[in-house]
């Protein structure tokens, strides 16, 4: 099935994924209490508010003091763990309706952004940045295709399907940013069923009702572990010449 869908093609749809989703990922790890509350003893006693934030800041998730201390494997877990179980519930909802859920494509749509979201932060820990090194780091781990690099002439020839649409910000824009993203990977439909999911025992569990939920969420928590494997061993390969040593994120 990979075959009915070009090269040229699903660059261009990977590319529009990657700019949509990289801002998003990007305000979430950069926004956060960190630089509200200074890590040194106050002079006075903080106000509750103010003590809330203290709080929150040494909590391990993006934007705050702890985050900011953690190294690119911590992080790289953080975002197949925590962030990876909570995309996969979101995703595992359809699940609900067991069987009659498996015909319809919203879980192979939702399934595909979320590891897409997965996958572009991975790179971002790990300092790649380029939008053609993540669009060829997509093809590679969700749908294991080899595109050709593209250079930025190139890249400027080919039209920007999300040319005129308001990037999502922040956290609260993620949501919004994962069902626009399950939208743009309607281009390359006949490929998503090939992304990395589960195994013959979750197929079957997500086809009951009611329990299609937790074999689709056992898929997809399967299918995260998948992608994490392969999205840092391609980065390994293609590291940039700075000689980052990626691998120790494994």
């Amino acid at each position: 099935m990979s075959a009915t869908v070009s090269d040229e093609h699903l660059s261009a749809v990977l590319r529009t994924f990657v700019r949509t989703a990289s801002p998003a990922l990007d305000a979430v790890r950069k926004s956060g209490p960190r630089d509200v509350v200074a890590d040194t003893q106050p002079p006075h006693p903080l106000s509750l508010p103010r003590r809330a934030l203290r709080a929150v800041a040494v909590l391990r998730v993006p934007g705050t003091t702890a985050w900011t201390r953690m190294d690119t494997a911590r992080r790289v877990r953080w975002w197949t763990g925590p962030f990876g179980r909570l995309t996969a519930a979101v995703t595992a909802i359809p699940g609900l309706g067991g069987v009659l859920a498996n015909r319809l494509p919203v879980q192979d749509l939702l399934g595909s952004a979320a590891q897409g979201l997965i996958v572009c932060a991975i790179a971002g820990e790990c300092g790649v940045t380029d939008t053609d090194a993540r669009t060829r780091l997509l093809a590679a781990v969700l749908f294991d295709r080899t595109l050709p690099t593209t250079t930025a002439e190139q890249a400027a020839e080919v039209p920007r399907a999300d040319a005129g649409a308001p990037p999502s910000r922040g956290k609260a824009g993620l949501g919004s940013a994962l069902w626009r993203l399950a939208q743009e990977l309607r281009g390359i439909d006949s490929l998503l069923d090939s992304r990395p999911t589960g195994n013959r025992f979750h197929r079957l569990l997500s086809s009951l009702p009611l329990l299609g939920f937790l074999g689709h969420y056992l898929a997809e928590r399967a299918g995260t572990r998948t992608i994490r494997k392969r999205a840092l061993t391609w980065l390994t390969a293609h590291r940039n010449q700075d000689g980052r040593r990626l691998a120790e994120a494994r």
